[in-house]
């Protein structure tokens, strides 16, 4: 960019020619005479450079061209252009920047502010403004498409714009979803408008005037079949001027709406085959990365009644993580068809077999009011199967609208297991209830994902102790709030949140539909839930802070870090905590090799309030660049398994002696409701001064799947 200009007065060549040379690209140098006999200034060539000098050239006609004048009105227009190209290039890049980096209120805000930049004149071009109702379109605010749109009309400069048939789309898909009186309408119009001015309407355009006429036949609680009509055979001409999922599963829904069936119709037989091909083109269900494609296998599998198969998809939707619109229109076609199969099957009045819901089917209605619950504001009510204050079952009906619910809160979640299944569940709090309680259970005990080779893995309940109400089976608990230990934010997923019990040998990872809920939840839980269990807050921050050390260096090693230990998982070294100038050993285990880093670092910091002289303390743990370092006492010594490897068999005294003080440690975790999983010499410390043996690994054993240590000698400490 040479937006920099130079003039010099070139009465020396050689020094012009020197200081030329001495420019970078980004300036412009205009050497320039004086013409005495015309007082105009000149960019002269080589020939008559020096005539001018002599005055020997003077009378001379040069051209406009080599006028100076002429050539800075030049250069400043390519630098004016130049400067509109940047500020527009400049926009745009902090366009896609937001959109990828910011969502909801967050992208709001930012758009917001970016929207002050439009007074700019120079930056209303079609480009700018497609970008910009698309950002809004993502953001989901509908009235700041409609704004900005109903803007440019009054503007003498930019009105133009409006009648850009891309731009009138997206301002009628805007007035649809706003939807204030008369919206509707308007809409249409405004892309009925838009077809009839294009030679080759594309399949959007035609989908869109299908589903205004869709939303009105809703609108009218499903009695406008004149709209119904209209809109089945609008989307009917998008699916055929070019086949695609959007307008062939609208067309699909809407075919079934009318009262035909797959088995019989065979428009809808052609359409699902058409639907099944596009989407086979681009690879198996799990590779698909497209929202859209994703939600089309959903919809296919309800309509062959496929509800295995639609659970999968379902999964697969929840972890791309849609915006609330994606879902919302996909979760709307799956309640029309619903409404009507069941309207078609009470008008036949078949008799209906008294027989247990299938799993998959079971499942995959769960999955329907999971994502209709992401698109609402409140819980919903008691559902059936919700647990009462005591843990009992009631009666009730399943909630998920807008309304804040009455008695019991219920969430939709899924409780991600450590193999990284999801399992459909029910979460209550029962917060009007004495005392106040948490209850969680599964929907089916089977179904998983809807994937019933997941049933064996399915989490066990166990007994709890303190007042707390036993399990009745596999994937059913009951948690009043004494057992609540801690209920934390996940960090990688907005939708996550960690919840850590005294009474079951785990911790769960719950998602939420969204990340609306998980705070309706979050806040809730902690103001009540939480007021006995979080304790002392003194205790709390003392516990946050960080753990300020140094390595121990080895003097024999050649003064690098002191070695405690090496395993398969990580490597212990020797510390210093500064603040109490003690020694403490360093676990360093990469990141890669834990499947939840943040679960693993909130274990290890409630563990850091136990204490006991049998077991061995955490101090706390921290992440950094992409290593977790656990912090604990270190123990001068060595393992159980070293020692017996070193010595050979222990006495009968000594092995007494060093059983009861194992127990005594097993029996302190057991008190807090911590299961080890993995005693084993490699994690029992002996210190060889004391003769104190220390419990070493608990708590997180099921994470790091035991570090075998390598055999140290009495001089070297190992944890």
């Amino acid at each position: 960019m040479r937006d920099n200009i130079i003039l010099v007065h070139d009465l020396n060549k050689d020094e012009t020619d020197s200081l030329r040379n001495s420019l970078s690209a980004s300036y412009r140098l205009f050497p320039y005479l004086v013409d005495d006999s015309t007082g105009r200034c000149v960019v002269p060539d080589s020939a008559c450079h020096k005539l001018l000098l002599t005055n020997c050239h003077t009378g001379h006609d040069h051209g406009t061209d080599s006028l100076l004048l002429t050539k800075l009105k030049r250069a400043l227009r390519e630098v004016e252009s130049t400067s509109k190209a940047q500020l527009k290039e400049k926009f745009l890049d902090d366009l896609q920047k937001a959109r990828l980096e910011y969502k909801g209120d967050c992208l709001k805000e930012f758009l917001r502010r970016m929207r002050s930049r439009l007074d700019d004149p120079d930056l209303i071009s079609p480009d700018i403004i497609l970008n910009m109702l698309l950002s809004y379109r993502k953001a989901q605010d509908y009235s700041a498409m409609v704004g900005l749109v109903e803007e440019l009309k009054t503007l003498p400069h930019a009105k133009h714009l409006v009648d850009i048939v891309s731009i009138q789309n997206l301002y009628a898909f805007a007035l649809n979803r706003r939807n204030r009186p008369g919206d509707r309408k308007e809409a249409l119009e405004v892309i009925l408008r838009a077809v009839q001015r294009c030679d080759k309407p594309v399949p959007d355009m035609l989908s869109l005037v299908g589903r205004i006429y869709k939303d009105m036949f809703t609108d009218s609680d499903y009695t406008d079949t004149e709209s119904l009509a209209h809109a089945t055979e609008w989307y009917r001409k998008g699916f055929e001027v070019q086949p695609n999922e959007y307008s062939g599963i609208n067309l699909a829904t809407l075919l079934v709406v009318s009262g035909q069936e797959l088995s019989s119709n065979s428009e809808l037989q052609r359409v699902a085959l058409v639907l099944n091909n596009l989407i086979g083109k681009k690879g198996s269900l799990r590779d698909l990365k497209d929202y859209w494609d994703v939600a089309t296998f959903f919809e296919i599998s309800v309509l062959a009644e496929n509800y295995n198969k639609a659970c999968v998809a379902a999964e697969c939707m929840f972890k791309l993580d849609p915006p609330a619109w994606h879902i919302k229109s996909t979760i709307n076609n799956i309640q029309l068809i619903n409404r009507f199969r069941q309207k078609k099957e009470i008008e036949r009045r078949e008799p209906q077999p008294a027989v247990t819901e299938d799993r998959h089917k079971e499942a995959f209605h769960f999955w329907v009011d999971f994502f209709n619950a992401a698109t609402t504001s409140q819980p919903g009510g008691p559902a059936a199967g919700s647990k009462d204050a005591a843990g009992a079952s009631v009666s009730a009906e399943g909630g998920g609208d807008s309304s804040p619910p009455a008695g019991p809160a219920l969430y939709h979640v899924l409780v991600q297991e450590s193999d990284q299944v999801f399992q459909p569940s029910y979460l209550q709090l029962n917060l009007d209830a004495e005392p106040r309680s948490l209850a969680l259970w599964y929907v089916t005990s089977a179904a998983g994902s809807g994937v019933g080779e997941h049933a064996e893995d399915s989490k066990s309940g166990v007994g709890v102790g303190g007042g707390g109400v036993a399990s009745s089976g596999s994937g059913d608990w009951f948690f009043p709030e004494h057992q609540i230990r801690r209920i934390s934010l996940a960090k990688k997923d907005p939708r996550g949140v960690y919840l850590f019990v005294l009474s079951a040998a785990d911790d769960f990872h719950l998602l939420f539909p969204s990340e609306h809920m998980r705070k309706l939840f979050y806040n809730s839980a902690t103001t009540t839930l939480l007021s006995v269990a979080q304790g002392d807050e003194d205790l709390e921050e003392a516990f946050d802070q960080v753990v300020e050390f140094d390595y121990e260096l080895d003097d024999r090693g050649g003064g690098g870090r002191k070695l405690l230990g090496r395993g398969t998982f990580g490597t212990v070294y020797a510390g210093i905590e500064k603040r109490r100038q003690m020694k403490i050993a360093i676990k360093e285990i990469n990141e890669d090799q834990v499947k939840e880093v943040q679960a693993l670092h909130e274990e290890i910091r409630l563990h850091s309030r136990l204490n006991h002289r049998n077991i061995v303390r955490y101090l706390g743990s921290m992440s950094e660049a992409g290593i977790i370092k656990i912090f604990m006492e270190q123990v001068p010594g060595g393992s159980l398994s070293s020692l017996l490897k070193k010595n050979g068999p222990l006495s009968e005294q000594i092995t007494a002696y060093y059983s009861y003080q194992i127990l005594e440690g097993l029996q302190y975790l057991h008190d807090n409701k911590i299961v080890h999983r993995d005693i084993k010499g490699d994690n029992i410390l002996v210190n060889t001064y004391s003769g104190v043996l220390k419990i070493s690994d608990f708590g997180t054993s099921r994470r790091l799947v035991g570090m075998a240590r390598l055999p140290l000698s009495p001089a070297q400490s190992s944890t």
